[in-house]
């Protein structure tokens, strides 16, 4: 039996139909923005081990006595410690952000004031009206 081919609204009403609940492309979306914050963290904090990698180096390089090299050590491992610290707490940040709705902003217009509009003609005095003269 040859099968029916379906027109394009068809076919889209039958997936739509198929979809379940809370199978929306808006939470897809933000997992994905989630997603892609959390590489610029991760890559934020290589970068900072990288610095601090080299910043300990060049501090073991320079130190003189045993203890200043050890210090330069500690320096270094305290920076790779802070950095991914702060790539922790920038993920928690943005899954908050995704859980709340946060949007990157305010986007709205307020509610009060003139929208941008000066009111009437006859209001402004650079423009006098034809009543009065």
């Amino acid at each position: 039996m040859p099968t029916r081919r379906l027109s394009h609204s068809q076919s889209a009403f039958n997936l739509r139909s198929r979809r379940k609940v809370g199978d929306d492309r808006f939470g897809r979306m933000q997992t994905a923005k989630v997603k892609a914050k959390d590489m610029v963290s991760s890559a934020k904090e290589k970068v900072k081990e990288g610095s601090a990698k080299a910043q300990g180096k060049a501090g073991e390089a320079t130190a003189r006595t045993h203890g200043e090299k050890e210090m330069a050590k500690e320096e270094a491992r305290a920076k790779k410690e802070q950095a991914s610290a702060d790539k922790h707490q920038e993920k928690a940040e943005h899954r908050a952000d995704a859980a709340t709705g946060h949007h990157g902003g305010t986007h709205h217009v307020p509610l009060t004031g003139t929208h941008g509009h000066r009111g009437a003609a006859a209001a402004d005095p650079a423009y006098p009206t034809s009543a009065g003269t």
